[in-house]
């Protein structure tokens, strides 16, 4: 199951598959004291898969039998003498009731009437009881409380501390490291965070690091922050070659364009008509994702994928990299193929991928897609300065000229988002004060920027207590209805 978490293959989901089956059918002719805790703790991860695996009624239902045996030992588990059985139900009932207490309130009427129940005093209680354990299951819950206090109930500082603890309790735990990452990225200390994945990988052992491709993910994402251009191009080509499934025109296209750093010209005018066409067809024999595990049919499931693609033609960007354009091509082909894992934010970065495409001065894109992914709040002042710069340099080429309109108001959104989060409002501020004119003429395809300079714009003028601008801008943003990355909910709550 470690596997799975960490590698997202195919051979490894097939793998483990088996090896549940296996534990099902022995635990089925065992009518030992604790067959029904391991039962339960089988049909958990079992229902993981079946979710990596699109079999979402199947996990729903397998998930529903962990809880009922789970359930069972809520009120009886002072009577469970063995010390690592405790353990496994107390993370068993900790992860249920803490999950499931997070869940919408218009749906979990709907979960109470067909059995769960959750409780978040009682989720967090359980896991905290489960690592006092020091059990097998003790670093897992450590893990668990962990991230829960990232996001769920924001407390970095407990977070940092129980991961700290937990890698002295366990430092060759791969999980510990790499959750211990998100933690120092959340603090903004992206160095930090990029050491400790280095560390997971290298818990990880020789065999394994090379496949580990969801922390490879996060290396290569923190390398994009820290503008490590190449590092971050190497990681998201390697992530990106070990999802291709060969089912599809596109990733024929796309592996080959990995591994030899185009496509042959003789292929080109196929590869535009695919474009054009902008959905790749894919071939009639193709099996399920876990249908078989043989080595030439494995592949990562990677999720968002035209979300990694953008970012890996971010990197091209960047570096002034010829095949930029065959890059935005395939981001906007993959966004809009039809995938059961495909979500609005592929579609939008799709629709980005085309608008770099009309644009003629690039390389502001690896700017905008770590605005876009919502990391802009992690950049560190040497960052912010450094986008500062490079808007400078696209302001200098374009000069107001209006058949470069859209260049110029990306320039001047990312100088006045930068300014605000470095604290200079008062010269994002005066930079506010020139974009209305500019925002207004935007072309249909740019005008996505528009809302997003104006909300900017208001933080500024916020900060600089001129109420009566914030709140011109803001009105103006409203006006704004359908766009990528549409922040229209965040400008009505402002």
């Amino acid at each position: 199951m470690f596997r799975v978490l960490v590698t997202g293959r195919k051979s490894d989901v097939v793998s483990c598959t088996e090896a549940i089956s296996e534990v099902e059918r022995t635990l089925c002719n065992l009518s030992e004291k604790h067959s029904e805790v391991i039962m339960a703790e089988t049909s958990l991860f079992k229902s993981v898969l079946l979710l990596l695996s699109g079999q979402k009624l199947k996990a729903f239902i397998t998930l529903r039998q962990a809880w009922k045996l789970y359930k069972k030992f809520e009120n009886r588990l002072e009577r469970v003498e063995d010390l690592d059985i405790r353990g496994r139900v107390l993370f068993g009932l900790g992860l249920f009731m803490l999950f499931l207490s997070l869940v919408p309130s218009s749906m979990s009427t709907l979960l109470k009437l067909i059995g769960f129940s959750g409780s978040r005093e009682k989720g967090v209680e359980f896991l905290e009881a489960c690592k006092d354990t020091k059990t097998s299951r003790s670093v897992f819950a450590a893990v668990t409380l962990g991230l829960y206090h990232i996001d769920m109930e924001p407390n970095i500082e407990k977070s940092s501390y129980l991961l700290s603890q937990a890698a002295e309790e366990y430092p060759g735990c791969v999980l510990v490291h790499w959750v211990d990452s998100v933690v120092a990225w959340k603090n903004n200390h992206v160095d930090s965070a990029v050491q400790k994945l280095h560390r997971a990988l290298d818990c990880c052992g020789e065999a394994l690091a090379p496949l580990a491709a969801f922390i490879k993910y996060e290396l290569g994402w923190f390398y994009f922050l820290r503008m490590e251009w190449k590092k971050a191009q190497i990681q998201f080509s390697e992530i990106l070659g070990d999802s291709l499934s060969l089912s599809s025109e596109l990733d024929e296209y796309v592996k080959e364009a990995l591994a030899y750093g185009k496509i042959a010209e003789h292929k080109e005018a196929s590869f535009e008509t695919l474009f054009m066409r902008r959905l790749s067809s894919k071939k009639k024999t193709k099996p399920s994702w876990t249908e078989c595990s043989q080595p030439k049919n494995d592949r990562v499931f990677i999720p968002h994928k035209a979300c990694l693609i953008a970012q890996l033609a971010g990197c091209f960007a960047a570096q002034s990299l010829d095949n930029l354009e065959f890059w935005l091509k395939v981001c906007k082909i993959a966004a809009f193929t039809p995938s059961a894992s495909k979500t609005k934010l592929d579609e939008d970065f799709g629709s980005l991928a085309q608008v770099f495409l009309n644009r003629k001065h690039r390389e502001l894109l690896p700017f905008e897609v770590i605005y876009f992914l919502k990391q802009h709040t992690k950049l560190v002042s040497w960052m912010l300065d450094w986008i500062l710069d490079k808007a400078e340099e696209v302001l200098e080429k374009v000069s107001n000229n209006d058949d470069f309109l859209v260049e110029f108001c990306s320039a001047k959104m990312l100088q006045i988002m930068a300014l605000s989060l470095d604290g200079s409002t008062d010269e994002a501020s005066e930079i506010a004060d020139e974009m209305t004119n500019y925002l207004c003429r935007l072309p249909s395809w740019g005008v996505y920027l528009a809302p997003h300079a104006l909300y900017w714009s208001a933080r500024a003028y916020v900060a600089e207590l001129r109420y009566e601008d914030a709140v011109r801008v803001l009105k103006q943003a409203k006006k704004y209805k359908k766009y990528i990355f549409n922040i229209r909910g965040k400008i009505s709550r402002v």
